[in-house]
């Protein structure tokens, strides 16, 4: 269907100018129809009163001698105009004097006698009659009948011309239509076409070409401009999410060393419980060592743990006590340092002895004070954590964590 809501633009705007163009061509040729029709009326009413005023005035004679003859003779000179369908002349008392009929059996004088010279129009006629005056007295009348074939012909021309003319100028319509119409629909198409992909494929960095100033390329500008703030929005709404994001993984990062944190204060809490149930249970603190030990490496995640112990005599530090994490055999090591006596002030245990601090050794290896370097490389023990143990504000062992 040529016209329905759901048709291209292109289609509806050529649907318009051709229903435009045919009414106006319609209504044109009504009018020009309307006018040719008031004209042939003028015209035959002006020839049959000109043509009854003839008959009229030749007839006089007739009607004042009562020669009924030469009255036929004058009214079947009619016979020329082919279209005079019947004439009759009626004398002073109306009655039917002579007549004149086209055509043989019919009989068009049974009207009543004219009082006037106005015409009547019927379907298929137009009858006019005439008085007839002599010497200002009335000598009679006379009524001429004519048909309208001249002026149906006449418009049965004119509508196959006009038929004609109006189809010509649809089909130029049309075509002239067909090629100006995209200066209308092509921005129009364009524009749907952009916000098409736009809605298919979210991507609001399109943007649509505008070709005029007109309403059209007014409306290109404002879909660009409603396009802009789209994105806009679109960006700031993603700086947001970014922002959101990396403060949410700050956030859960900070959340996680806080747990880490609680955790490790919590196993420090339960070592430092487990210790001093140990040392309480006991009754010599040299027999929970190994145990103690066993619960700071666990919690510290060492591997080896060695308790240097002063030797008042000799003032030198000598290892009193060694746990070590089953696994990796570091028992050369442990060898040479059970072996191994220190002086007070020698040594990564002298160093912290001497210091009063605790330590954190990240490569024994590359440590000077580290007396056991070579050993321990071979056993993979690299990193290792000193700190001094005090009883009555006096330091009286150094436990010594490695890793």
């Amino acid at each position: 269907m040529f016209w329905s809501r759901n048709a291209s633009i292109e289609r509806k705007l050529t649907f318009v100018m051709m229903a435009t163009s045919l009414l106006g061509l319609s209504l044109a040729c009504l009018c020009f129809e309307i006018y040719e029709r008031a004209s042939y009326r003028e015209a035959i009413t002006s020839e049959l009163m000109a043509l009854s005023q003839t008959l009229g005035a030749n007839t006089t004679a007739s009607l004042a001698f009562n020669d009924h003859q030469s009255a036929v003779d004058i009214l079947n000179a009619l016979r020329a105009e082919r279209h005079i369908v019947a004439a009759c002349l009626y004398d002073k008392h109306g009655e039917v004097f002579a007549a004149y009929q086209r055509e043989a059996g019919t009989n068009d004088c049974l009207g009543v006698p004219p009082n006037d010279s106005a015409a009547k129009f019927e379907a298929k006629s137009v009858t006019l009659g005439q008085v007839i005056f002599l010497s200002g007295e009335v000598a009679g009348s006379i009524v001429v009948v004519s048909d309208l074939d001249a002026l149906r012909a006449k418009i049965r021309q004119y509508t196959e011309i006009t038929a004609l003319v109006i189809f010509l100028s649809v089909l130029a319509t049309l075509l002239v239509s067909s090629r100006l119409i995209g200066l209308i629909t092509e921005p129009i198409l364009q524009l749907a076409n952009i916000a098409g992909r736009v809605s298919a494929q979210e991507d609001y960095t399109l943007r649509a070409m505008p070709t005029g100033e007109d309403e059209v390329g007014v409306l290109v500008n404002a879909f660009n401009q409603m396009l802009e703030r789209i994105q806009e929005r679109d960006w700031a709404v993603q700086r947001a999410n970014d922002q959101l994001e990396v403060r949410v993984q700050e956030r859960t990062k900070a959340l996680e060393k806080e747990v880490l944190e609680r955790k490790r204060v919590e196993n420090l809490q339960r070592t430092a419980y487990d210790g001093t149930r140990l040392l309480a249970e006991s009754d010599a603190a040299e027999a929970v060592m190994p145990r103690l030990l066993q619960l700071i490496c666990q919690e510290l995640g060492q591997d080896v743990a060695i308790i240097w112990k002063l030797e008042e005599s000799a003032y030198v530090l000598r290892c009193a006590h060694i746990w070590e994490e089953p696994g990796p055999s570091v028992e050369k090591f442990l060898s040479a340092t059970q072996k191994m006596s220190l002086p007070s002030c020698a040594g990564l245990a002298g160093r912290v002895w001497v210091n009063r601090q605790a330590e954190w050794i990240e490569d024994v290896t590359r440590d000077s004070d580290f007396v056991g370097a070579e050993a321990a490389s071979a056993c993979g023990l690299q990193s290792a954590l000193i700190v001094p143990i005090f009883r009555n504000d006096a330091i009286t062992n150094s436990n010594h964590n490695t890793k």
